[in-house]
This record gives C-alpha cells, structure tokens and sequence, in this order.
C-alpha cells in the first residue's frame, strides 16, 4: 500500500511539474510582434505623384484621390496656387487650383434684404374657432429611410456584387480587400487581412467604450498592424493620444471606406490608402 502511495505521490508531483514548466515556456515566449505605422511625408510642392500606375483621368474614384491628395498640399503650404498630381509613369491626372477668396463687396440679392416683421410670440387674440381663421392641422411627417451605407458610396461592380450586407460597414470593407485581390479572414467583427486587424466602431454613445472594445479585439490578434474605422466623429485628440501610445493601431474615419474602394479602382492598395492618398518621393 505504501509502495502504490509512494508511485502515485511521484505521478501527481511529475504532473505538476510538468504543468509548471509549460506555463514558464509560455509565459517566456516572446509576444506577437508589433509594427508601428509610417507617418504621412510632407511631399510638398506644385508636384505630386499620386502612389498608382497610370489610370484614367476621368474616372470619378482617381479624380476624388487626385482632388483629396492636392488639397491636403495646398492646405500645409498656403504660398502654393496650384499643385498638378500626376501617376507613377508620369502620366498626368488632375491639376487642382487653390479656391479664389469670396470678395469683400459680395452683395445679398434682393429677397435677402428685404426687411421683415420679427416673429411674434404672444398669443393670437383670434379664437381659435373663428371660421375665418380654421385651425391648422399639421400632417405627419413623411417617414424617411435609412439609405444602405453601399447606397452612398460610389463603389465598383467588382466590389458591389461581393456585398452580402449593403448596410454593414464590416461586410462592405470585406468586399473592397476581396475584390483588390487581398486575403481576409472574418473573425465577428474583425477583418484580418495579411498583417493588417481591421475592426469598425459606432462611436456614438460611450466612445471610449467602443474604441477601448476595438482596441482589445486587435490586440486579441497576432498581426502587426491594426486600424479602427470608426462611423462617427471622434474628438482628434482622442485618437491623437491613443495612436501616440499604441503606434500600431491606426485611427480612420468613415471616409476611408470610399477612399480605399477609390484605390481599388484605381489599382492601388486599399489598406496603404486608408488614411489618405499615398504619394511618392
């Protein structure tokens, strides 16, 4: 009895150390590796490459990259007029001029400046049920509906029909990384694509809640990058402290939804385009 004891005493103690010594492994094992996100370059001046091959001026998606990427020049250098932005061949797509100032003269028409009696806020001394003042009734208002978020942006048949949910702007990121040929894996309300967690937000409510939420569902991940989409506004110096002390996890607005489907059009990469058209030097 003692000898079975003495055997299952050294089992149990063998356990446990074998229990401890996995534990230790993973505990000394090195965390996933993260990578922080490139800075947008001040590439200035009255010409720009815009980061895709050479595409068709006209087309709507390449036109809104063009106009967004000279704006943002013109608005850092307030001496520049114009700026021309031009494909990685140098083909040319767009020149975008600096908006002329309203002049100082600008006259209100006629109608605006025609004085009119203050509204009154007393009580009418007509009755109510005088017949020649009938009362008002107003009608119900006309019930508006919601318009699909794929409803409201200008996407292309290559991503439309991969659209399962027009009103999820999960599925519709989704749809974008598949049609540029990306790998994606949906994990619930995550969309991994190669070293890169996307996870979308509605920060309207408790936005810190929403995007602390986002934050740990990339963290939960083993990539190198993350980026939260959020679908409503955000005060920047949120975003600003939170991208200063975990540099890879990127903050975009809603607009980076259109965007990233224009540099799918445009033959670009949708996630290297999220937070604004990509020039190069």
């Amino acid at each position: 009895m003692v000898e079975v004891l003495a055997v299952l005493g050294l089992a149990a103690l063998a356990a446990v150390l074998v229990w401890g010594w996995r534990r230790l492994s993973r505990a000394a094992e090195p965390g996933p590796r993260r990578t922080a996100w490139g800075g947008d370059e001040d590439r200035g001046g009255t010409r720009i490459v815009l980061d895709i091959e050479s595409s068709d001026p006209d087309d709507p998606a390449v036109q809104r990259l063009v106009q967004e990427a000279a704006h943002r020049v013109l608005a850092r250098d307030r001496d520049l007029v114009e700026v021309e932005v031009v494909a990685r061949d140098g083909t040319v797509l767009g020149v975008e001029h600096r908006p002329e100032p309203l002049p100082a003269d600008v006259e209100l028409p006629p109608a605006l400046r025609t004085p009119h009696a203050p509204a009154r806020h007393t009580p009418s001394p007509v009755p109510q049920s005088d017949p020649g003042h009938p009362r008002y009734v107003a009608e119900p208002a006309p019930e508006v509906r919601a318009t699909p978020l794929a409803e409201r942006l200008d996407l292309a048949p290559a991503i439309r029909s991969r659209i399962a949910d027009p009103d999820r702007a999960l599925d519709v990121l989704r749809a974008i990384l598949e049609a540029s040929d990306r790998p994606v894996e949906v994990d619930g309300d995550l969309l991994v694509t190669g070293d890169v967690a996307v996870a979308v937000v509605d920060p309207r409510g408790d936005t810190e809640r929403a995007l602390n939420h986002a934050f740990l569902r990339i963290q939960g991940t083993d990539v190198a990058r993350g980026m939260i989409v959020r679908l409503g506004y955000v005060d920047p110096t949120l975003t600003r402290r939170r991208e200063a002390a975990a540099p890879h996890v990127r903050h975009v607005g809603a607009d980076a939804i259109q965007r990233m489907a224009d540099a799918v059009a445009a033959g670009a990469d949708p996630i290297a385009f999220a937070a604004g058209p990509v020039t190069v030097g």
